[in-house]
């Protein structure tokens, strides 16, 4: 019997490698005959870089782990400096993941949510055209940002200059507040070697710049933004200036609002191009063909509920075990009491139904988060057993 695991990442608790691993690892203490077969996945944000590790391992044909390349680059808030990973998938094409230099698990809360900049990100991509000299695609996980910005941080350390109305150029990196004194962008220091890339956004969002689902209604108050009505006032004032600039108008575009915006930027000063995370990365590692040879998948993340059906990565994987008849079980650090096994995937474009033949929780008794999160690998092994006796008692029933 061959099981394929596909499991996003818990995050804070464990990657997508790790959950995969322990899950196999007690599916395997009960059935030990059984074959499995891992992939790491992830949806563009974090864990984007190792659910894509394996395509280099390909390309060069070695099993030993990579290096991850290593930037150094200004913090969130431009008082010290930080390490920055980014990947190389081969000569190519590199990875990079906004969270690792702009992510929200930096953010300081004593710090003021205006001066969080996307400067650092900027650096990154900066210095991946300057050491790689040979590239033609960087794709970028827009997934777990900090940020609100727009990407402005990010442009202005890749050389743009935005000026007032009397032509003097606002301060690197800007504070938020500052927007509204843009009134004109000046491109002659434009980083160059960008423009010769093609740059994919991989998100799992849809939201457009601005507006009540826009990027500060809908993230901001994570990311700790207070006054969503003047922020979002602010990032439309950033838009009709890049409109006027361009002539073209990316604001309420799919995917404009991830990342706190920085997808914006990019589109206009690079003509990046969106698109699904998750389907994208699940494309590149090959896990449909894996699937169509397998007798069971088993798939998950964090918090499965009512939302999961909706494009999220447990139910594009299950749809796509769904066109070659292989069950689907799915594995959650919580089980939201809305969730239902078979829904409608996405009644808005698509008649297509996701199913999940089973789901399970790795919470086994009342605990509080703390614990699930400290606790997460040993109880994906558990709940790895639960799934081998399952399987037996099935083997019983036929």
């Amino acid at each position: 019997m061959k099981v394929v695991i596909a499991i996003d990442s818990f995050k804070g608790s464990a990657t997508s490698k790790e959950i995969n691993s322990a899950i196999s690892k007690g599916l395997k203490g009960v059935l030990p005959e059984i074959e499995t077969v891992l992939f790491p996945v992830a949806d563009g944000g974090e864990g984007t870089i190792e659910a894509l590790d394996s395509l280099e391992e390909k390309d060069q044909e070695q099993e030993e782990p990579r290096q991850r390349h290593v930037v150094q680059v200004f913090d969130l808030y431009q008082k010290g400096t930080i390490l920055a990973q980014y990947g190389l998938i081969n000569e190519q094409t590199a990875v990079v993941e906004v969270a690792q230099s702009s992510g929200i698990q930096l953010i300081e809360e004593e710090e003021s949510y205006t001066a969080v900049s996307s400067y650092g990100l900027g650096e990154v991509l900066k210095a991946i055209v300057e050491e790689n000299t040979t590239l033609s695609d960087i794709w970028i996980g827009l997934g777990g940002s900090a940020v609100n910005d727009a990407g402005i941080g990010m442009m202005q350390a890749l050389g743009v200059d935005f000026l007032t109305e009397s032509g003097v150029k606002i301060s690197k990196p800007l504070d938020l507040n500052e927007i509204p004194l843009i009134q004109s962008v000046d491109q002659t220091n434009l980083n160059q070697k960008l423009k010769d890339i093609t740059i994919t956004l991989l998100t799992d969002v849809t939201n457009p710049l601005t507006g009540e689902t826009g990027a500060t209604y809908t993230f901001g108050p994570q990311k700790g933004v207070k006054d969503l009505d003047q922020v979002d006032d602010w990032l439309k004032h950033y838009n009709t200036i890049l409109k006027q600039t361009f002539h073209t108008d990316y604001g309420q575009e799919i995917g404009s609002g991830a990342a706190g915006g920085i997808g914006l930027s990019l589109r206009y000063f690079y003509g990046a191009k969106v698109t699904a995370g998750a389907t994208f990365i699940l494309n590149q590692i090959g896990l449909k063909p894996a699937i169509s040879g397998a007798d069971l998948v088993i798939t998950g993340e964090g918090k499965i509920d009512q939302q999961t059906h909706y494009g999220k990565l447990p139910a594009i994987v299950a749809q796509s075990a769904q066109k070659y008849g292989v069950p689907v079980i799915a594995v959650a650090g919580t089980l939201s009491d809305e969730f239902e096994l078979e829904e409608n995937w996405n009644s808005e474009s698509s008649n297509e139904k996701t199913r999940f033949d089973l789901a399970i929780s790795l919470c086994r008794h009342p605990m509080t988060l703390e614990e699930a999160m400290r606790d997460c690998e040993s109880l994906a092994i558990e709940a790895g057993k639960t799934i081998g006796h399952v399987l037996k008692l099935a083997g019983r029933l036929k």
